[in-house]
């Protein structure tokens, strides 16, 4: 009973297993039972706890305050709105959150187990997202945007991890400046551009969850506590062009018509924002990437800058964007990936 959990990767907060016991037991659950579950990007950790009447998920996150939280404010507001999400079964001052269980089938893959059924997700993870942008946004999510500063903010970042690579491996992995300044005016016209629609921010199909795959219309979405308002295609572009997913150009330019039929968005009435955005968010997913694989070392994230990259050539040529682009794309897949493995194998299996 004096295990300690740590709660958060930086500014760690121990809970003892006798302090974290009381919390479950009032809910029935027993921690002696808990399976951890995956660990992703955040510092917050996750388990799949039981009872007797079934499961649930504990969250621990920290620094944690109940009034504050956006996970907290947002959950309850979407699930006021009827959205699918999961509900909050108990929560406390310390950061621990008993949680729906939401199942342990994604969507990319149930769509890689049964095609039929992932189709069947996708049309109705889209037709969900329909609604979430028809929403008007809590104070907490209208407050904040994806403006020009939030935009090139992750540009930035994406720049300062090839920088570090570009030292570490003693390759020059940079952005030209050319391509520093286009993304700079891809971030400003994306930054000014409307409608303002609710995104979730973190779209993508591992954040889709089927809790039952015999119904695959029935999705739930989690990981949601970023939301803040910006242009439709975010959230569209990052589901379609999820590095973790199969899809097929075809099918992204299926689902894509899907959105706007259900949305009224005709083709062509917004220029090239579709492309434009996409081209932004998946930079913004490969400067992730790079950053957990090598910074946070967590090496199984190296296995996404491929399938990254290759979304990015397709977006580039469908998008008819300068030649700079696809030239550092083509660049780092086939000219630098080779290396970024290689050091990832070597921080998952040091000398």
């Amino acid at each position: 009973t004096t295990e300690i959990y740590t709660l958060s990767l930086h500014d760690a907060l121990p809970i003892c297993l006798s302090e974290l016991q009381p919390f479950l037991s009032r809910n029935g659950f027993d921690f002696e039972k808990a399976a951890a579950l995956a660990d992703e990007g955040s510092a917050r950790r996750y388990w799949r706890v039981q009872s007797a009447g079934g499961s649930a998920i504990l969250c621990l996150d920290h620094p944690f305050q109940i009034e504050s939280s956006d996970f907290v404010q947002i959950g309850r507001f979407l699930k006021k709105e009827g959205a699918a999400v999961p509900s909050i079964i108990d929560l406390d001052e310390r950061g621990c959150l008993l949680l729906e269980d939401a199942g342990a089938e994604s969507l990319d893959s149930l769509y890689r187990k049964d095609r039929q059924a992932g189709e069947l997700a996708y049309t109705a993870a889209i037709d969900e997202l329909a609604r979430w942008h028809r929403m008007t946004a809590p104070a907490v999510v209208a407050g904040r945007s994806f403006d020009f500063d939030k935009l090139w903010w992750e540009m930035e970042f994406l720049f300062a991890r090839l920088d570090r690579l570009s030292d570490r491996l003693q390759r020059d992995l940079r952005p030209s400046f050319e391509l520093q300044m286009f993304l700079r005016s891809v971030c400003e016209h994306l930054g000014k551009s409307e409608p303002r629609v609710f995104t979730h921010r973190d779209f993508h199909a591992r954040n889709i969850m089927i809790p039952d795959p015999s119904n695959p219309q029935r999705i739930v979405f989690i990981d949601f506590q970023d939301a803040r308002m910006g242009l439709p295609w975010y959230d569209l572009s990052s589901l379609l062009y999820d590095p973790y997913s199969d899809l097929t150009m075809e099918q992204r330019r299926h689902w894509l018509d899907y959105y706007r039929s259900i949305t009224d968005r005709r083709p062509g009435e917004d220029g090239n924002r579709y492309y434009l955005q996409a081209l932004q968010r998946i930079f913004k997913a490969l400067g992730s990437y790079l950053f957990l694989t090598f910074e946070k070392e967590k090496p199984f994230y190296v296995h996404s800058i491929e399938p990254a990259l290759r979304r990015l050539e397709e977006i580039v040529l469908l998008g008819h964007f300068p030649d700079t682009v696809f030239l550092f794309v083509k660049d780092m897949r086939t000219l630098h990936l080779d290396a970024l493995q290689d050091l990832a194998q070597r921080i998952a299996s040091p000398a």
